[in-house]
């Protein structure tokens, strides 16, 4: 596994935290964080399992997974 992180965090949420996750998201690449959030990263066209799949592994903090 690579050292190197092209993001700081990534950011996952569901449709109704939008509004909360874009404001995180904001407030965190404001304070100088690399942020992946799906809005920024996945565009027309993309594959989107993979961009999340790449953006996890690229990030130095992936989601904390909650059971």
């Amino acid at each position: 596994m690579s050292t190197h992180f092209d993001y700081d965090v990534f950011i996952s949420h569901s449709t109704k935290d939008k509004p909360v996750a874009r404001e995180l998201a904001n407030r965190l690449k404001k304070d100088g964080l690399r942020v992946w959030l799906d809005e920024w990263e996945i565009q027309p066209g993309d594959m989107i399992g993979l961009k999340i799949q790449r953006g996890l592994e690229r990030s130095r903090i992936p989601p904390r997974r909650d059971s």
